[in-house]
Parts: structure tokens; C-alpha cells; sequence
């Protein structure tokens, strides 16, 4: 990507202001900042996703806003030439005189303050009216990013308050005819990409580390993948019993998502009983994606609880083997840590952490939390990897699991980070309500599975009794002995699952 931006120079920026200690300069950090915010657009692909939210928010003066929003990255430390942070926290030596002064070292609300100043020359120079208040609310949108780039985005209208004019944040877009929703994934995707360019480029100079691949598939991968599976599932030909019905359901969905007409939609249904492979179904759909559409590169595999996420990684890697780098990011998996290389501990356990926090493995395996952190989170540790999500597949499982009253909510939010971010999302359960209900326009999210096939599924027999409940022993009161005597008499080739309320029963168990 190249892109105009506006030189340091026009500032009085030159060699004797520091960025980070010892001795990076201001235009050093300024200029790495922007080479890895271009590295993370080209090798994402992320550009015609910006022009195309640009284009929602201005149509008319795309190339101002574009040259806004890369601004925003690349003069994100213009504070800096605080000649108090230059006394106090770069400790340099052109500014000593400052070092005992109590006025404040703060560098990111200066640097928003100084970033706007510069721009409203810019749209002072517009001739309309209405274009050029327009402008004005935008430019503090995107300063505010570089304003809380240290901290997390918390509220915008105490940010830019303005007491003659009390309007709110949503009352300037209505009146600037601004959507909602495109404005509101702009402005995340800008904060992601500054937030991870500063980090990349910070990282790069203080540790020497720099990171080259954030782990995105290439046609070469997604192709190999496609075989290995094929090899996997080859041994399950000639289905009998259950498995027929499994194998109906598998290629009914393929044949679906293949159509013609379903090619641009972004959304799909896969809705089918317990026990009829959902799992190995789901991946297939996600290799199809991947192996169809070149623009993606990147899967995501989301659950509702950490024991799904071990559980699918071991499916993954019986599949896969080596050939897959998928990492589980969960409250409770540790980061993973190369440990071959033994002659430096802390530069390897630095990368595996980057890896981590920037979600550098081609396919993730994760939560709802950690999904919907990334989507609404105000933190920049949720905002890192943002933009790692535009162009993937996300496969999303058991979403009745969220309050039904959050629906709505979610829906509209996933149907429009799907398409702005050019994001395929499958999103499968036995019990699936029909979440398109909630939107105006019907008719964007696809049924994998048609009526016909569920309900035959449903209804057939091999599923219907895989499952019979006994009820007996809620007549009788139940003592830990009586469930031991019960396992007991289980065969030893049968597994039984007994559930507890409270923890201290299971332990007694």
C-alpha cells in the first residue's frame, strides 16, 4: 500500500527529538510505525476493505479521509516534542533545562491536539459547509484514537465536549448522514491497526525483535490442507448405520455452500442434532471457503466453553498433524513456548507471546469472550488482533448459549462486520434460532441444511434414540454409594458422565 502522508518536517520535527531511549529518533519510530501499518494492509489485504468504508462514510473526498486515517497512525507521537517528556522520560540532553520544571511530560493528548490543528487548515480550505463540519467531527474521531493509543477508548463525547453545542456522538452522525455501523468499524479497525503498528514498531527497536509473519494462509497451504483432509475423511467411505445420515449431511451442506447464488453471502446456518459431525462437517465448509475464495486467509474456531476448545484441537490435530499451526487462546491455556532454542529463553518466550497477543497462527481455536472482547473491548489488548479478523473464516459454535435478549445486538453486528470486513462466518447448533429474523433486510444468511433434511434428521430413528433418559432414580434419595455401585455395574468399555451442583460433592465422589 502506498499512501501520501504528511511529513514530520511540517512540524519542526527533526534528529534531536527521541522517541524511545536511547537514542531512536521521533522520525525513526514515526517511519517504522508506518512500514509495519503497510506490512499488516498489503499482507492482510486490507485496503480495498478501507477504501470501502471510507467510501460509506465520504464518497466525495475518499483520498482526504484516507490520508486522515493513515495519518492517524503515522503521526501518533507528534506529543513527543513535549520538551518535558523529552527532559523527563527521554532523559535528552537538548532539553535539560526542563528537567525541573512540574509541568506535565504527557504525550498523547498533545499529539491529538497537535494532529487536529494541522488537519483543520486542511478542512478549513473546504468550500462547503456542511462537508467541512463533517470533516471536523471526523478528524476528532480519529484524533481520540491517538489520544487514549496508552490506555482504552472510554467516552468520546467528554473527549470533544462542547458545552454551546451538547449534541450527541450519535446526533452528529445522523445529522452528517454518517451510518452507524460503518463508522463505528472504521474507527475499531483504525484503533487496531494503531495501536498493533506502535506495538510492531516499538517492539522492533526496544527487544531487536522484528515480526515478519503474522501467520496467514497461503494458496500453497490451504491447498495442502484440503488434501490431507480428503485423506482423512477417505477412510469413512461406505458409511453404515449413523453414518449415512452423516454422510448425507456433509455433502448436502457442501453442495450449498457451493451455489452460485451463495458465492457473495457471508452468513451461514448449519443447524443439525447432536452427534451428526458437526465438527468434521464445519471444517470442511471452512477449507471450501478458504480453498474457493483467494482473499481469505485466516480461520477462526469459537466455542462457548474451554473444554470444547481442547477437545476440537485434538480433532485438528489428528486431522492435520504438522501440517497446521493452530494455537488455542483461552483463560486457561498457557502461552506455548518454542523450547528447543535453550541459548535464548527470553527472546523465544517474547515471540510466543507476540504470537499470542497478536493472533499470529493461521487458525485460532478460542471463546465467545475472547471473540466478542475483539469485536466490543475498549482495552488495546482487545483491539490488537481486530484486524486480523477482516478476510477469515469464523466458524462459530453453540451461539444459543448467549442471552436470547442480546440477539438482536449480536446479529446486526455480525452481519455487518461480515460484510465490511469481507468475514464468512458459519454459525451452527442443534437448537439454532433463526438470528436473520432480527434483521430488516431478510435474505443475507444462508440455511446449509434444508427444512426437509433437519427435520429427517431429526426425526430418524438412529438419532431420535441415541439418547434415551431414565428417570428412575428421582424417586429415591441418592447417596455417593449408590452412583459407586452404579459405575460399578457399568461395562468397562462404557463410559459414564455423573454431573454435580457443587464442587465439594464431586471431590467426595
Amino acid at each position: 500500500m502506498t499512501a501520501k502522508t504528511t511529513p514530520l518536517s511540517e512540524f519542526g520535527i527533526d534528529k534531536k527529538y527521541l522517541a524511545h531511549t536511547p537514542s531512536e529518533t521521533l522520525s525513526e519510530h514515526s517511519d517504522l510505525t508506518l512500514r509495519y501499518l503497510y506490512k499488516t494492509i498489503d499482507d492482510k489485504n486490507l485496503e480495498p476493505l478501507i477504501d470501502k468504508l471510507i467510501e460509506t462514510i465520504d464518497n466525495k473526498n475518499c483520498e482526504l479521509l484516507k490520508k486522515m486515517f493513515i495519518d492517524t497512525v503515522y503521526l501518533h507521537d507528534l506529543g513527543k516534542v513535549n520538551p518535558h517528556f523529552q527532559a523527563k522520560k527521554m532523559e535528552n540532553d537538548h532539553f535539560k533545562v526542563y528537567r525541573q520544571e512540574t509541568k506535565s511530560s504527557d504525550h498523547s493528548s498533545l499529539s491529538s491536539q497537535m494532529f487536529i490543528d494541522h488537519y483543520l487548515e486542511t478542512i478549513g480550505k473546504i468550500k462547503d459547509r456542511g462537508t467541512k463540519e463533517k470533516f471536523k467531527f471526523l478528524l476528532y474521531a480519529f484524533s481520540y484514537h491517538q489520544a487514549k493509543h496508552h490506555g482504552r477508548l472510554a467516552s468520546f463525547e467528554l473527549y470533544r465536549r462542547d458545552e454551546n453545542n451538547p449534541k450527541s456522538y450519535w446526533q452528529y452522525l445522523d445529522k452528517f448522514n454518517i451510518p452507524h455501523f460503518e463508522f463505528y468499524i472504521l474507527n475499531k479497525l483504525l484503533f487496531s491497526l494503531l495501536v498493533s503498528s506502535d506495538y510492531y514498531a516499538t517492539n522492533d527497536y526496544m527487544a531487536n525483535f522484528s515480526v515478519e509473519n503474522f501467520g496467514i494462509f497461503s494458496q500453497e497451504d490451504k491447498t495442502e490442507l484440503s488434501k490431507k483432509f480428503q485423506d482423512h475423511i477417505a477412510q469413512f467411505q461406505n458409511p453404515i448405520g449413523i453414518n449415512v445420515l452423516r454422510n448425507e449431511m456433509f455433502e448436502e451442506a457442501q453442495k450449498n455452500l457451493l451455489l452460485p447464488q451463495n458465492k457473495d453471502k457471508h452468513i451461514f446456518y448449519l443447524e443439525a442434532p447432536t452427534g451428526s459431525g458437526k465438527t468434521i462437517t464445519s471444517i470442511n465448509l471452512a477449507l471450501r471457503l478458504l480453498e474457493t475464495h483467494r482473499d481469505l486467509n485466516k480461520l477462526f474456531y469459537i466455542f462457548p466453553f474451554n473444554t470444547l476448545v481442547e477437545q476440537t484441537k485434538t480433532v485438528f490435530d489428528e486431522i492435520f498433524g504438522d501440517s497446521l499451526s493452530i494455537e488455542m487462546i483461552n483463560s486457561i491455556t498457557p502461552i506455548d513456548v518454542d523450547e528447543k532454542n535453550q541459548e535464548d529463553c527470553e527472546t523465544e518466550y517474547k515471540k510466543s507471546y507476540i504470537n499470542r497477543l497478536f493472533f499470529h497462527s493461521p487458525a485460532i481455536i478460542s471463546t465467545h469472550v475472547t471473540l466478542f472482547n475483539i469485536l466490543f473491548g475498549t482495552s488495546k489488548e482487545d483491539n490488537f488482533p481486530l484486524w486480523q479478523l477482516a478476510n477469515s473464516v469464523i466458524i462459530l459454535d453453540e451461539i444459543q448459549s448467549y442471552n436470547n435478549h442480546l440477539w438482536w445486538y449480536m446479529v446486526e453486528f455480525f452481519d455487518k462486520y461480515a460484510s465490511l470486513l469481507n468475514i464468512k462466518i458459519i454459525i451452527m447448533s442443534a437448537t439454532l434460532p433463526k438470528l436473520d429474523h432480527f434483521l430488516e433486510e431478510k435474505g443475507n444468511f444462508v440455511s446449509l441444511i434444508s427444512k426437509e433434511k433437519r427435520n429427517s434428521l431429526f426425526t430418524d430413528e438412529l438419532f431420535k434414540k441415541r439418547v434415551v433418559p431414565d428417570f428412575s432414580l428421582l424417586d429415591e434419595e441418592v447417596s455417593l454409594e449408590k452412583l459407586f455401585d452404579i459405575l460399578k455395574a457399568q461395562p468397562k468399555d462404557k463410559k459414564i458422565l455423573f454431573e454435580f451442583i457443587k464442587k465439594q460433592s464431586a471431590r467426595e465422589f
